[in-house]
């Protein structure tokens, strides 16, 4: 049996409501720092090819100063 505090917490899918915000924290969340790592890796790769030597492609994980320029 459910009790009467669990019915009016839960959403139209049978879910709890803090599930949700959760849910959607957690998405938006992992989307920034997925994001965020992109524009960095980018960043440090397209820094690290100008006017290296040839076969120094991880540059960019040496210099963290570069990133923030």
């Amino acid at each position: 049996m459910s009790s009467p505090e669990a019915a009016s917490t839960s959403g139209p899918s049978g879910t709890p409501h803090n599930y949700r915000v959760v849910g959607i924290l957690l998405a938006i969340g992992s989307g920034v720092l997925i994001g965020s790592s992109f524009v960095f890796k980018k960043k440090g790769l397209i820094a690290s090819q100008r006017g290296g030597e040839a076969g120094v492609g991880v540059a960019y994980l040496k210099s963290v100063s570069d990133l923030f320029d």
